[in-house]
């Protein structure tokens, strides 16, 4: 017959396997909570990269609805800037996550700034669809509220600023500011309904033949390399060559009023 050897377990021994117990747990519950702090982490930066790249995609898609009404002349272009801007408003949202998320750092300092860049150049759009609507829409009482007037901020102050197509249009603006109803720093008025582009001094057509020749000179002035005349080697190089000193004689016009009969 075999004999059954008993091994006695020490009480020493069942502490030590207790507090590899203890610590095995502690190790496991540290671990699984910087594996949710870690998880967290990664979400919140998946979460404000989105956000970001929100932020970029909304500005670049007011821009590109700008730019499409002011060539075009397609009012559901400026109607889906005004949804994006006023409805959508995925610019505000988006910076409102940033905004909680980042309070108080240099990060939200500089996009604070940029986004005020962003407000100035958007009224600048602004500008650029009144302009394009006194063209394009000649119903003024069916433009949005946002372009009927606007103000441009020029260091630190706001200019209330109009521009009107046709002089009928003019005489109507101009009893509105005579009677108090209206007030603007400059009114720009231009004779011709749709500008320069429809002018007598232009080959005739119709509406869309003007905007054909608008969106030409926009793609003109897209693609030229030198935008301002005074940047131009050739003309700087003609005022400072053979019209020295002669600039006013050959670039100014005198008018004398006729003897009266």
């Amino acid at each position: 017959m075999k004999k059954i050897r008993i091994e006695r377990v020490s009480i020493g021994s069942i502490a030590v396997t207790i507090l590899l117990g203890i610590l095995l747990v502690f190790v496991s519950s540290e671990c699984t909570q910087q594996f949710a702090a870690l998880q967290t982490a990664t979400d919140e930066y998946i979460e404000c990269e989105n956000q970001a790249s929100e932020l970029q995609a909304a500005s670049d898609y007011l821009a590109e609805q700008v730019r499409l009404f002011v060539v075009t002349g397609q009012r559901e272009y400026m109607d889906l800037y005004f949804e994006e801007k006023d409805v959508t408003r995925r610019q505000e949202k988006a910076f409102a996550y940033l905004e909680q998320k980042f309070d108080g750092t240099t990060s939200l300092e500089s996009l604070k700034t940029a986004l005020n860049s962003t407000k100035n150049l958007s009224y600048a759009d602004r500008y650029a669809m009144r302009l394009a609507a006194e063209a394009y829409i000649a119903d003024g009482e069916s433009w949005p509220e946002a372009i009927r007037a606007v103000t441009l901020p020029v260091g630190d102050r706001a200019l209330r600023i109009a521009v009107v197509h046709g002089l009928v249009n003019a005489q109507k603006l101009l009893d509105d500011i005579e009677s108090g109803q209206e007030y603007f720093d400059l009114v720009e008025v231009m004779t011709c309904k749709t500008g320069c582009v429809g002018g007598a001094g232009q080959p005739y057509g119709l509406i869309p033949v003007k905007q054909q020749r608008a969106e030409g000179l926009y793609e003109a002035d897209r693609t030229a390399l030198i935008k301002r005349s005074e940047r131009n080697p050739i003309v700087t190089k003609l005022l400072e060559g053979a019209m020295k000193g002669r600039t006013h004689q050959l670039l100014h016009v005198e008018y004398k009023r006729p003897d009266k009969a």
